[in-house]
């Protein structure tokens, strides 16, 4: 399965190092998964506009230059990479995963964290899964992903995030943001 994911980018940063494309911060828990004390997370996406949404969305309008750069200066990058044939992630738009766990859509994509990171951590459980795939909030036709086994996981490229890059533009309409160069 291809994936991509924004993050913020470091020269000479090795796998486990923050500024590596498949970095998991050790602080987590805010996020819609994120069950810190039993996994970390890296989170995806099924296109590169859509992980830009996903990972942008608290950027206030208007997009721009500063956008690119997180608050203590590392610039963001788009990876596209490649999880092993054998990674299998519990597909929440599917109807049948959901019946199998009771879930209702509007419970997968609920905002209230508590409800969602419970869900996810009954399904990590499971001990089946290298991590769960739901719509996306921001553009429902691309999945967005969390992952808590990335073994094997390939980085294919890396690209500087610009304005510029038409999935950036594409981000900045799906969450309505004006784009200034």
């Amino acid at each position: 399965m291809r994936l991509y994911r924004v993050y913020p980018w470091r020269r000479a940063a090795r796998r486990g190092e923050l500024g590596h494309a498949l970095y998991r911060p050790p602080r987590q828990g805010s996020s819609r998964i994120d069950n810190p004390e039993h996994f970390l997370v890296l989170y995806a996406s099924t296109s590169a506009s859509t992980a830009i949404a996903e990972s942008l969305a608290y950027k206030p309008p208007p997009w721009d230059a500063k956008t690119l750069f997180r608050s203590d200066g590392l610039r963001y990058h788009v990876a596209t990479f490649e999880l092993p044939a054998e990674s299998r992630l519990c597909d929440l738009d599917e109807p049948q995963s959901l019946l199998e766990r009771k879930l209702k859509p509007s419970t997968v994509i609920s905002r209230q964290r508590a409800t969602t990171q419970a869900w996810a951590l009954r399904i990590f459980q499971e001990r089946r899964w290298s991590g769960i795939s739901w719509w996306s909030f921001y553009d429902p036709a691309h999945a967005a992903a969390g992952l808590w086994t990335i073994d094997g996981a390939q980085v294919l490229a890396t690209r500087e995030l610009r304005t510029t890059d038409p999935a950036f533009a594409e981000a900045a309409d799906l969450l309505n943001r004006p784009v200034l160069s």
